[in-house]
């Protein structure tokens, strides 16, 4: 599985054969005439996990698991709170930051790229985040 990351945003299905893609289904999710159930405005990671496709909406500070087939959004997990926390947030941050996502049997890991910019909380640090979440029953 590719992620197009955005203008477009989608998800294309390879097969690789001696190490080339072979693209066996293209989606455009960032279509706004598309129904909420598959929309995104952006994506900046896929994981797969137990047969199932997770997506990072960096913009919508989710993470989806989207079904396999159609990539219709199943149910999304928020990070917002945690992105945007005051000892997180980076200064100038008008959207999300995540850039990296592992989706295990129980855990969620999420990167924060900070782009350069200061935390809100220490002038002082760029830090960067990755954030370790524990996955939700179902998800």
């Amino acid at each position: 599985m590719i992620a197009a990351e955005s203008n477009p945003a989608g998800l294309i299905r390879c097969r690789i054969d001696h190490s080339l893609c072979h693209p066996e289904q293209v989606r455009v999710l960032s279509d706004t005439q598309l129904p909420p159930d598959i929309q995104t405005r952006d994506i900046s990671g896929v994981s797969t996990a137990a047969q199932r496709l997770y997506v990072l909406e960096r913009y919508h500070a989710r993470v989806c698991r989207r079904d396999t087939k159609d990539f219709k959004i199943e149910r999304c997990y928020s990070f917002k709170a945690t992105e945007k926390h005051p000892r997180h947030a980076h200064r100038g941050a008008a959207w999300g930051q995540a850039e990296g996502l592992q989706v295990l049997e129980d855990r969620i890991f999420l990167v924060i790229d900070n782009n350069g910019r200061v935390l809100r909380s220490d002038p002082s640090s760029t830090d960067t985040w990755l954030f370790e979440f524990r996955r939700p029953d179902g998800f």
